[in-house]
This record gives structure tokens, C-alpha cells and sequence, in this order.
């Protein structure tokens, strides 16, 4: 991200300052927000977000959509972090240098329950990430740490599409 604001700072010095203001809202979080066993949903939203704001940033032709009804009601909590390993996942698997990218949230509350569905585009082939992998792999064990046999994790890969449906108590 450092050198990314390096390469655009010459040329649109503007977006390199919203870029870094972005950055530091999300290091922020990172380092002092998520200190504690339990956030707000509507704080991880936002910093999902953040995160692919960053991501939009930095990337050509990539676009996200969350959807999460705000008028749900307030003081959700959920354990840091948990829906940030399935969209880091998604967003390095969907980075395509060839054609266009993008990451879909839904975020639905089913009684005691938080459903999440995440859809991403798959790179072509050229521009596919061949290293790593084990990150739906640490997720599943997260959160069978946290949530025992409390919780569901579906991941599907299509052609042109991977998705992941994720079900845990709230």
C-alpha cells in the first residue's frame, strides 16, 4: 500500500492524501479499535470497508458492494477480525490485471444468528495467485475455536466466481 501511495503521490497528490488517510483509519483499527474479545458489527463493516476502499484505491477496475441494513437493530457483536480473513481471501483471489475484479458482501441477521455471503470474481489465468491458501483453512479453524460446532461454512468456486456462506451465533 506504502508504494502505491509513493506512485501516485507525483501525479495526483490528492487521492495519495485520501489513500493514506484511508490507511490510517484502518491501522488505526488494527492496532487500538479491535483490542477486545467482542466488536460491533457496524464497526467491522466499516472497516471492511475502509479496506476495500483501499483496495478500490490501489486497484484498476475493481469494484465491492456490502450490503448491510443499518436499521437492523444495534449493539451486535462479533469476534474481531472474523469477517476480515473471508475478505482479504476474496480480494486476493479476485485481483485480475486483465479484466475487471470485484468483492460482494451481504450481511443479514437471522434471529440469534449473522449470515454472510461474500462472492468474488476468479482471476484469468495470467493473472492468477499460485502461492498460499491457507487462508480459509485458518479461518474454519478460528472459528471452530470460538464457535465449537456453532457455526457454518460453505465455500463453492465456480467458473468465473468463488463464494462463501458463513453462518455464526450472535
Amino acid at each position: 500500500m506504502l508504494n502505491g501511495i509513493l506512485a501516485i503521490n507525483k501525479n495526483e497528490p490528492e487521492l495519495a492524501s485520501r489513500v493514506i488517510l484511508k490507511l490510517s483509519d484502518f491501522l488505526r483499527y488494527l492496532l487500538y479499535d479491535n483490542n477486545h474479545n467482542q466488536v460491533y458489527l457496524s464497526a467491522e463493516v466499516r472497516f471492511i470497508t475502509d479496506f476495500l476502499e483501499l483496495e478500490k484505491m490501489r486497484r484498476d477496475n475493481f469494484t465491492y458492494e456490502i450490503r448491510y441494513d443499518l436499521s437492523q437493530p444495534g449493539g451486535v457483536k462479533i469476534p474481531p477480525h472474523v469477517l476480515l480473513t473471508l475478505v482479504e481471501n476474496a480480494v486476493k483471489h479476485s485481483s485480475d490485471s486483465v479484466r475487471p475484479s470485484c468483492v460482494e458482501l451481504n450481511l443479514q441477521l437471522n434471529g440469534n444468528r449473522i449470515t454472510v455471503f461474500c462472492k468474488n470474481s476468479v482471476a484469468s489465468e495470467t493473472s492468477k495467485i499460485t502461492t498460499g491458501g491457507l487462508g480459509l483453512v485458518n479461518m474454519h479453524r478460528r472459528l471452530q475455536l470460538l464457535f465449537a460446532d456453532k457455526f457454518e461454512l460453505f465455500v463453492n468456486k465456480e467458473v468465473n466466481f468463488y463464494t462463501v456462506n458463513l453462518s455464526i451465533p450472535i
